[in-house]
């Protein structure tokens, strides 16, 4: 009998201002068996990617007092931070019709599908 191998838990990282959706990425992402990591601010992001490894990054585009685009464009000009897929989010889909230009690897409308979430 072969010991069991336990793999560790893909790392998504979620930041949005509500908490509410913050809750949900959590309750649907764990229940599919993720590691969630949620945060209401982008303060100091690329020191926190660069100390913990991540395997997603969701990023909602209208955040307070700064634009996740912003945040995308530079978290994938930087070495040390552009290991990752960037999925943008807005409830608004014409802030992410443009996801490329701004170098995100994607973009998922809010509210959600959950079966797009969790494809993502």
């Amino acid at each position: 009998m072969h010991p069991s191998i336990c793999l560790p838990k893909k790392k998504v990282l979620v930041i949005d201002d509500s908490s509410e959706l913050l809750a949900v990425f959590k309750a649907i992402l764990e229940h599919q068996g993720y590691e969630i990591i949620t945060k209401n601010s982008p303060r100091d992001i690329n020191a926190f990617v660069q100390n913990n490894r991540i395997d997603i990054l969701f990023l909602d585009v209208i955040l307070q007092n700064i634009n996740g685009k912003t945040i995308c464009k530079e978290l994938k000009s930087n070495n040390l931070t552009n290991y990752f897929p960037i999925v943008l989010m807005s409830s608004n889909p014409a802030y992410i019709r443009d996801f490329r230009e701004h170098d995100a690897d994607d973009s998922i409308e809010k509210p959600f599908n959950i079966r797009s979430l969790v494809k993502k």
